[in-house]
Protein backbone atom coordinates (compact mmCIF):
# COMPACT_ATOMS: atom_id res chain seq x y z
CA UNK A 1 0.00 0.00 0.00
CA UNK A 2 3.04 2.44 0.53
CA UNK A 3 3.89 2.59 -3.50
CA UNK A 4 0.38 4.14 -4.11
CA UNK A 5 0.46 6.13 -7.36
CA UNK A 6 -2.12 9.09 -8.87
CA UNK A 7 -5.04 7.91 -11.37
CA UNK A 8 -4.05 8.20 -15.27
CA UNK A 9 -4.36 11.95 -16.03
CA UNK A 10 -5.12 12.95 -12.33
CA UNK A 11 -1.65 14.85 -12.01
CA UNK A 12 -2.29 17.80 -14.11
CA UNK A 13 -4.27 21.03 -12.34
CA UNK A 14 -6.92 22.50 -14.48
CA UNK A 15 -6.29 26.80 -15.05
CA UNK A 16 -9.96 27.06 -14.86
CA UNK A 17 -12.43 26.20 -11.98
CA UNK A 18 -14.91 22.74 -12.60
CA UNK A 19 -17.56 22.93 -10.99
CA UNK A 20 -21.06 21.00 -11.10
CA UNK A 21 -23.23 24.08 -11.48
CA UNK A 22 -22.90 23.58 -15.00
CA UNK A 23 -24.60 20.07 -15.10
CA UNK A 24 -26.85 21.31 -12.32
CA UNK A 25 -27.95 24.51 -14.66
CA UNK A 26 -28.26 22.01 -18.04
CA UNK A 27 -30.10 19.83 -15.54
CA UNK A 28 -32.75 22.27 -14.58
CA UNK A 29 -33.33 23.43 -17.72
CA UNK A 30 -33.64 20.04 -19.30
CA UNK A 31 -36.50 19.72 -16.24
CA UNK A 32 -37.91 22.75 -17.56
CA UNK A 33 -38.13 21.94 -21.46
CA UNK A 34 -39.43 18.60 -20.27
CA UNK A 35 -42.50 20.31 -18.15
CA UNK A 36 -43.13 22.25 -20.88
CA UNK A 37 -43.50 20.13 -23.62
CA UNK A 38 -45.29 17.19 -21.07
CA UNK A 39 -48.82 17.66 -22.46
CA UNK A 40 -47.43 18.19 -26.48
CA UNK A 41 -45.50 15.06 -25.76
CA UNK A 42 -48.52 12.95 -24.24
CA UNK A 43 -51.08 14.26 -27.00
CA UNK A 44 -48.30 12.64 -29.57
CA UNK A 45 -48.06 9.53 -27.58
CA UNK A 46 -52.09 9.45 -27.05
CA UNK A 47 -52.50 9.07 -31.14
CA UNK A 48 -49.93 6.30 -31.27
CA UNK A 49 -50.67 4.09 -27.82
CA UNK A 50 -54.15 5.09 -27.01
CA UNK A 51 -54.85 4.90 -23.13
CA UNK A 52 -51.09 4.99 -22.18
CA UNK A 53 -50.47 8.44 -23.59
CA UNK A 54 -49.50 10.07 -19.96
CA UNK A 55 -48.10 6.94 -18.87
CA UNK A 56 -45.29 6.75 -21.67
CA UNK A 57 -44.70 10.16 -21.92
CA UNK A 58 -43.55 10.55 -18.50
CA UNK A 59 -41.31 7.33 -18.92
CA UNK A 60 -39.74 8.61 -21.77
CA UNK A 61 -38.97 11.84 -19.72
CA UNK A 62 -37.58 10.31 -16.76
CA UNK A 63 -35.30 8.38 -19.09
CA UNK A 64 -34.23 10.61 -21.41
CA UNK A 65 -33.69 14.45 -19.25
CA UNK A 66 -30.81 12.58 -17.18
CA UNK A 67 -29.17 11.61 -20.49
CA UNK A 68 -29.62 14.37 -22.71
CA UNK A 69 -28.75 16.75 -19.51
CA UNK A 70 -24.64 14.96 -18.93
CA UNK A 71 -24.54 15.06 -22.42
CA UNK A 72 -24.90 18.84 -22.54
CA UNK A 73 -23.01 19.25 -19.40
CA UNK A 74 -20.42 17.16 -20.89
CA UNK A 75 -20.04 18.99 -24.29
CA UNK A 76 -19.89 22.42 -22.07
CA UNK A 77 -17.20 21.06 -20.05
CA UNK A 78 -14.69 19.93 -22.56
CA UNK A 79 -15.70 23.24 -24.50
CA UNK A 80 -14.69 25.02 -21.62
CA UNK A 81 -11.26 22.79 -21.02
CA UNK A 82 -10.26 23.05 -24.46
Amino acid sequence: MSDARELPNRNKNSSKNMTPNIDRLSLIVCILIGIISFPLFSEETEKIFPGQGDSLALFFLIIFIPIIATTIGKTITRFRVS
